[in-house]
């Protein structure tokens, strides 16, 4: 378990937060392709981190956010586990978009 400060990463907004998981999604499925277990299991467990923050970040003020980020997890989650590795791509580009998102949010 990664230790992250939830007044740190409520500072970040949504669209940066699911960014970031992106970040950890995009390298737990490289590392999965390449058979790295070692890169895998940090990426994976760091981005359960990053969504489970995230949920506490949001589940007073936007539980349909929540939803949504739990649901997100869930998917990200089949990719592993439930012979479902096909969605990898998809679930890749979910994620690339709220980065883009949130470079725009940055820069606009």
């Amino acid at each position: 378990m990664h230790e992250i400060s939830l007044e740190y990463w409520s500072k970040f907004s949504l669209l940066e937060q699911l960014g970031n998981i992106g970040s950890e999604v995009g390298r737990s499925i490289k590392a999965y392709k390449n058979n790295d277990t070692k890169a895998f299991d940090a990426a994976l467990y760091r981005a359960l981190d990053l969504f489970d923050i995230t949920a506490k970040c949001w589940v007073k003020s936007s539980p349909n956010r929540v939803k949504e980020i739990l649901r997100a997890k869930e998917e990200f989650l089949r990719l592993f586990f439930d012979d479902n590795f096909k969605d990898a791509e998809k679930i890749e580009k979910y994620f690339m978009c709220f980065a883009y998102a949130a470079r725009y949010e940055k820069e606009g």
